[in-house]
């Protein structure tokens, strides 16, 4: 954990204050089980998961993006250019964990850290590679805004597969504009969602999705407030930690992190970090870091 936040602490602010206390607590320790030292040692080329091969559903709706002016997705479009870098170095990183995690699980200590956000970004911009066939799930069923934001149908959806008033063909909806991704809306509103997903059929459902797609991206309630994590986190390879300096709570921060299994935490997600900013020889430098469990760090210092 020393080095998730080595550029932070050299700041002034608020932010340093924050990434020093994250460090400083020390709540994730280093892998030990040689994983961490194979991925330092040299980098590991991207292995792609086949694509499934499955006769594509007459039943699945097909249905446009529809997204407000004010919807920051970044993969999509071309107004921040930086922003959508970010999200491929973060696909390329999951790509090239020797863990290779297909169920990948978005999750932050709180509401409005931006889980929902990244979660679509990442399913978005792993849809942009050709071979991949990714799936993004709705599984927060208290708060269900996935299809709201993407101008999709709400229902049916999860918690009516899960109920068994819907097939999982039927509660599909694959992206007009992006062949490659599909999204599984959360339907309801449901009551009693923790229970849902406390069953034998969720657990059967994600299998099914499993032979379907080479990715899965799932979006989850934050850590802590719900059963629904601890659940959701049992039948995931990997956890996406998302991070949001200006609005994060530090000590719930540090209790969530301490309830992801250390070798499932794929790595960290700062959400709306701010630019850091060097001046030299007339140039100003933006620098962003990004974080993997294997503490290495990718820079990025473009002159604008």
């Amino acid at each position: 954990m020393s080095k998730i936040f080595d550029a932070l602490v050299k700041q002034e602010g608020d932010l340093a204050q924050f990434a020093k206390d994250f460090s400083a607590a020390n709540s994730i320790k280093p892998q030990t089980n040689g994983t961490a030292a194979k991925l330092a040692a040299s980098p590991s080329p991207i292995i792609v998961p086949s694509r499934p091969k499955v006769q594509e559903a007459p039943e699945i709706r097909v249905a446009p993006l529809r997204l407000s002016v004010t919807t920051p997705l970044f993969p999509f479009d071309q107004h921040n250019a930086r922003a959508a870098e970010q999200y491929r170095i973060v696909r390329t990183k999951i790509l090239q964990d020797l863990r290779q995690p297909r169920v990948i699980l978005v999750s932050s200590a709180s509401p409005m850290d931006g889980k929902t956000i990244t979660s679509i970004n990442l399913a978005g911009v792993m849809a942009l590679r050709k071979e991949l066939r990714v799936l993004l799930v709705e599984a927060d069923l208290h708060r269900s805004n996935i299809a709201k934001i993407l101008g999709l149908p709400e229902g049916p959806g999860l918690a009516e597969v899960i109920t068994g008033k819907a097939d999982i063909a039927e509660a599909l909806v694959r992206i007009e504009q992006f062949p490659n991704l599909y999204v599984l809306p959360g339907g309801g509103p449901y009551k009693g969602a923790t229970e849902l997903l406390d069953s034998h059929h969720w657990r059967a459902v994600i299998e099914n999705l499993r032979s379907q797609f080479t990715h899965v991206i799932v979006d989850s309630p934050p850590i802590g407030v719900l059963a629904d994590f601890d659940l959701l986190q049992a039948i995931a390879d990997g956890v996406v930690f998302v991070v949001r300096p200006d609005q994060t709570n530090r000590t719930l921060c540090l209790k969530a992190l301490s309830s992801v299994s250390e070798d499932k935490l794929l790595g960290v997600v700062l959400n709306a970090a701010k630019d850091w900013v060097l001046h030299r020889n007339g140039y100003s430098y933006y620098y962003n870091y990004y974080y993997n469990n294997n503490g290495s760090e990718k820079r990025d210092d473009r002159p604008v």
